[in-house]
Protein backbone atom coordinates (compact mmCIF):
# COMPACT_ATOMS: atom_id res chain seq x y z
CA UNK A 1 0.00 0.00 0.00
CA UNK A 2 2.56 2.47 0.95
CA UNK A 3 4.76 1.81 -2.37
CA UNK A 4 1.32 1.97 -4.50
CA UNK A 5 1.05 5.43 -2.83
CA UNK A 6 4.37 6.60 -3.51
CA UNK A 7 4.41 5.14 -6.69
CA UNK A 8 0.87 7.65 -7.33
CA UNK A 9 2.90 10.62 -5.65
CA UNK A 10 4.96 10.48 -7.95
CA UNK A 11 3.62 9.74 -11.30
CA UNK A 12 0.98 12.29 -10.88
CA UNK A 13 3.68 15.41 -11.30
CA UNK A 14 5.13 14.43 -13.98
CA UNK A 15 2.07 13.89 -15.84
CA UNK A 16 0.85 16.99 -14.98
CA UNK A 17 4.32 18.39 -16.06
CA UNK A 18 3.77 16.84 -19.46
CA UNK A 19 0.07 18.19 -19.69
CA UNK A 20 1.53 21.77 -18.60
CA UNK A 21 4.40 21.32 -21.50
CA UNK A 22 1.88 19.96 -24.50
CA UNK A 23 -0.67 22.98 -23.20
CA UNK A 24 2.15 25.30 -23.69
CA UNK A 25 3.62 24.03 -26.81
CA UNK A 26 0.05 24.09 -28.40
CA UNK A 27 -0.35 27.89 -27.50
CA UNK A 28 3.22 28.84 -28.77
CA UNK A 29 2.49 26.71 -31.76
CA UNK A 30 -1.07 28.89 -32.22
CA UNK A 31 1.01 32.41 -31.57
CA UNK A 32 3.88 31.17 -33.64
CA UNK A 33 0.45 30.88 -36.84
CA UNK A 34 -0.70 34.00 -35.84
CA UNK A 35 2.37 35.83 -36.42
CA UNK A 36 3.14 34.41 -39.74
CA UNK A 37 -0.38 35.19 -40.94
Amino acid sequence: MPKAFFVLSFNIPIKLNLIQKQAKARYNQKFFNLALF
